[in-house]
């Protein structure tokens, strides 16, 4: 198939077909908060939030907050608490979770792949960071935390509360995190909390609002020169991060059609590659000091997503790290992706939970 080498900020974008169709309007927003409308919109989301997804629309709006907030309780991620083990797809091996947090300390980046609204994966998240804090010491290592939901505008108010100058009762506000996420701030608290009382630096990963929704509306032919000056380097032509994609849109008929469906993995492959790349420029910038939990949806995790294009940047060791109950069936298609993560973090079921 011909291809034509497309210009940004740092490099090219590999692999995009000169015959692609550039018009996609049902995408980003589906992954900064919990909208409500009438088509499938599952791109950027977790793969197993279906319900949510397929109630996602694009609406280009600024707001994500068309659909009524589900308030949670402050304390649902301590509620959520279990016992958390470890699995190793490459050899099937369950590790103990101290063994595990220890092999994940060994990377340079650790990508793991959350359900926004499961409280269960942001414990798991939790549980991660405090471990890696924890080795911190032994180890010397700077670690921070690569925030997909934080936006890089917000980076002054992130470091104002690393900085002790903002409280944590202010931090949801100066986030904006309602109306620019969607999620209740709850899941996410006891993470920058965390982060805050033992100094890990918070890094906004989220993709600028005006350049995703105009790849939306107008595909990558579409945008500004400003828009494309700003584009990290793409690659299209990643075959395991395409199957993945593709598995992902099966259930949503809505978005049925081969252009389409490229125009959408367009889209998600700007997503994925824009938070890759300012990850890999914060690890590249004291290599090999620093270490980095990135914290986005599964989809993003897949090692084909982040993980490998974090990797195709430079040397760097990245997991990629999936939360699990342990009584989860998910259906076979689910359960073939599974097994693609390198590792899962499997917690008990609230009925055998010592915390229940």
């Amino acid at each position: 198939m011909t291809r034509r080498v497309y210009r940004g900020k740092s490099g090219s974008v590999r692999g995009l077909p000169l015959a692609t169709g550039l018009l996609i309007a049902p995408f980003l927003v589906a992954c900064a908060g919990a909208q409500r409308g009438e088509e499938a919109a599952p791109v950027g989301r977790t793969m197993d939030d279906e319900r949510t997804a397929a109630e996602a629309r694009a609406s280009g709006a600024d707001s994500v907050s068309e659909g009524p907030h589900v308030q949670v309780p402050d304390d649902v991620v301590a509620k959520a608490a279990a016992d958390l083990s470890g699995y190793r797809n490459l050899d099937r091996a369950s590790l103990e979770l101290e063994a595990t947090l220890t092999h994940l300390a060994s990377a340079d980046a650790i990508c793991i792949g959350e359900r926004h609204d499961d409280a269960g994966d942001h414990y798991a998240e939790l549980r991660t960071v405090q471990g890696l804090l924890d080795r911190r010491t032994v180890r010397g290592f700077e670690l921070g935390i690569g925030l997909e939901m934080v936006r890089q505008p917000y980076a002054p108010v992130l470091e104002r509360y690393i900085d002790g100058g903002l409280a944590d009762a202010d931090l949801e506000q100066g986030l904006q995190f309602q109306s620019e996420w969607g999620y209740d701030f709850s899941y996410y608290q006891p993470v920058l909390h965390a982060a805050q009382v033992q100094f890990a630096e918070l890094l906004p990963l989220g993709v600028p609002r005006d350049l995703t929704r105009d790849i939306a509306e107008k595909g990558l032919a579409g945008i500004n020169p400003n828009q494309r000056r700003v584009l990290p380097e793409l690659d299209l032509d990643v075959p395991e991060h395409r199957a993945l994609f593709d598995s992902m849109m099966t259930k949503h008929p809505g978005t049925a059609g081969p252009d389409t469906l490229d125009r959408f993995y367009e889209a998600q492959v700007v997503w994925d590659e824009s938070m890759a790349d300012r990850a890999a420029a914060w690890l590249s910038q004291r290599y090999p000091g620093r270490k980095l939990v990135i914290l986005a949806g599964a989809a993003h995790c897949h090692p084909s997503a982040i993980p490998a294009r974090i990797k195709r940047r430079a040397a760097f060791t990245v997991v990629s790290v999936l939360p699990r109950a342990k009584d989860e069936a998910p259906d076979a298609a689910r359960q073939r992706l599974v097994r693609e993560y390198d590792y899962l973090l499997v917690r008990e079921t609230a009925a055998d939970s010592p915390a229940e």
